[in-house]
This record gives C-alpha cells, structure tokens and sequence, in this order.
C-alpha cells in the first residue's frame, strides 16, 4: 500500500489594509475543521507545504495534531520568511511558526531554498519543490489548495501552485477560504 502524501498550498491571512477580501481572520475556524476533516477523511499521512500564516500554518498545526509527519519547504532561511511571510499580518502566528519549524527540524523535515534573486522565482521554486516532495513514493499525488478561487493575477503563486498540480496529475482538493465576498 502506497504512503498517502498531500502538497498544500493557500491564502495568507488578509493584511488589515486589503482591498479585497481572500482569506479573512473570521473565516480561520471553519477553514481549519475542514482541513483537519479533509485529512483525516482522505488518510493523509504526511504533508509537504510552506508555512506562511494562514492556510500553510493552520494546516501544519492539524497535521501535527493527527500525528501526520510534516514536511516544510521555505523558499528562504526561516528567519527571513518570518519576517516576509509570517509576522506582518494579524493574529500570533509567530509562535504557531517557531513550534513547526522547530518540529520540522527536529524531524529532518524542513527544506530551505535561498538559490533565487527574486521573491516571485523563490516562490515558484518553492511550489515546485513541495509538489515534487509530495510526489516521491505516492503513486496517487495529491494536492489541497486553500483559496478564495479567483487569482491575484500573474503573480499569485496560490494560483501557480493549483495550475502546477493539475499540470502533474494530481488528485486535487479545494478549501474555501473566503464566503463572505
């Protein structure tokens, strides 16, 4: 029987300033049952996604608490993507992050890319990293993208992420994360 590994990716938490509504702070309970109800449900085992605040990071944490192995590919050292990724929107995620990564580390589990001279390339690289982790040894690749469903534009790596997926044949799986627009 083949291990069962998801990829994930989505939405962080919505800045306080944002225009448009992609991923609210009130929005984080439900989001965080159905990722723990998808996990369970599907038997996932392990997962493999960054974890930036939001989607990453919520996930992570319901990984954990199912005792399912975590995989944490950074697209920087984990200092700077604190700082990017992590920190600058509301809620304590800055605690929730130190207990993953320190976990990951601890697990031979965390993955740090700083090979690229853009945020856009470190992203996508990123993307694609955790896709070909969840791909290793999982004859049935699957992926769970966490978003609102409507792209930022070129530059939406949530978006990227999804296209990439379906691109490799991967068993796919939605979250919604904003049903208040």
């Amino acid at each position: 029987m083949s291990k069962r590994i998801a990829a994930l990716a989505g939405r962080r938490i919505d800045a306080p300033e944002a225009k448009i509504a992609r991923f609210p702070f009130a929005e984080m309970p439900r989001v965080r049952r159905e990722l723990r109800d998808l996990f369970a449900g599907e038997r996932i085992e392990t997962l493999v996604c960054a974890a930036a605040c939001g989607a990453d990071l919520i996930a992570l944490e319901q990984a954990l608490d199912l005792g399912m192995r975590c995989r944490v590919v950074l697209p920087f050292p984990v200092d700077v993507f604190r700082r990017l990724s992590v920190v600058d929107r509301p809620g304590d995620w800055g605690a929730l992050y130190d207990t993953i990564i320190d976990n990951a580390s601890a697990t031979n589990e965390l993955i740090e890319l700083d090979d690229q001279i853009n945020l856009q390339a470190a992203f996508s690289a990123a993307n694609r990293r955790i896709l070909l982790e969840a791909a290793r040894d999982n004859d049935r690749p699957f992926a769970v993208v966490a978003w609102d469903g409507v792209t930022r534009g070129p530059d939406d790596v949530t978006a990227e992420f999804l296209a990439l997926a379906v691109d490799s044949n991967f068993d796919l799986r939605t979250i919604e994360t904003c049903r208040t627009r």
